[in-house]
């Protein structure tokens, strides 16, 4: 053994290889359909492409604020108004990131302390709990309800709102939703956030959610954002993903819509 690997700890010792690298290889090996990992098996709309080129000549390269270019966070608080009717402050309250991942990191480092609670809902996206270890927070994992049919073939996924309430504790900080959520497809419904809602009613906790799949829903339901929800978002913070929505997971482009006082 040599003395950097006798020396060097790593702070995420239990993490290893991530399972989307090991899935996304295998399924290069043998040619198989990639169900690991989010990213599309289509190319994007041709004029985003064409839009970013002309942007390019145009000379935007460089780098722009640092809570992002104010056109786009401008588009992003109007797009929010019109599909869930809340109002975010384009220069106070929308934050554009590196990818929504780089999103969830940084909305769980400024807001969680060593030794607090961070609640998922398991199975989970697998960058969730390394954040919260970084902050030195402890996770608390709720598994989601399933429901089978009479052969043990799963056929639902859902809320466990009574499990969720016993795990808040004194320390309880941060709770982390993902609606659509990934792995399962299940989608948070209007009675799901008014249970969080009512829940969280008097407690010090913030709410991550996870929202990187709004566009991507089927059967004629709605997202309910969060940011649907005027007690909730005070205290949320609300993130997407372009490449999510624009089939450009590559381009690593997200943002984060949070209260002002947050």
């Amino acid at each position: 053994m040599s003395y950097l690997e006798q020396t060097f700890k790593s702070r995420l010792p239990d993490v290893g290889t991530t399972i989307f690298s090991r899935m996304s290889a295998l399924a290069k090996q043998y040619d198989a359909v990639n169900l690991g990992q989010g990213f599309p098996d289509f190319d994007c709309d041709p004029a985003i492409i064409d839009h970013v080129t002309e942007a390019m000549h145009a000379g935007h390269n460089q780098y722009p604020l640092m809570s992002g270019v104010a056109e786009l966070r401008r588009a992003i608080a109007a797009k929010i108004k019109a599909i869930y009717g809340h109002s975010y402050d384009e220069d106070k309250e929308i934050t554009v990131t590196a990818g929504a991942t780089q999103a969830i990191f940084t909305a769980i480092l400024c807001s969680v302390k060593p030794d607090e609670e961070v609640i998922i809902l398991e199975p989970a996206y697998d960058s969730y709990i390394p954040a919260i270890t970084l902050a030195g927070g402890i996770v608390k994992a709720v598994p989601l309800t399933i429901e089978y049919d009479v052969n043990g073939k799963v056929i639902n996924y859902s809320l466990p709102i009574e499990a969720l309430s016993n795990a808040i504790s004194s320390l309880t900080r941060l709770i982390i939703i993902n609606t659509p959520h990934n792995p399962t497809g299940m989608v948070w419904h209007k009675e799901d956030m008014l249970q969080l809602q009512a829940l969280l009613e008097g407690r010090d906790i913030l709410v991550c959610s996870d929202e990187v799949y709004e566009h991507i829903i089927f059967d004629n339901t709605g997202h309910e954002s969060i940011a649907r929800y005027p007690l909730l978002a005070a205290r949320s913070f609300v993130i997407s993903s372009f490449g999510k929505t624009f089939h450009v997971t590559g381009w690593k482009i997200g943002y984060v819509c949070v209260s002002r006082p947050l």
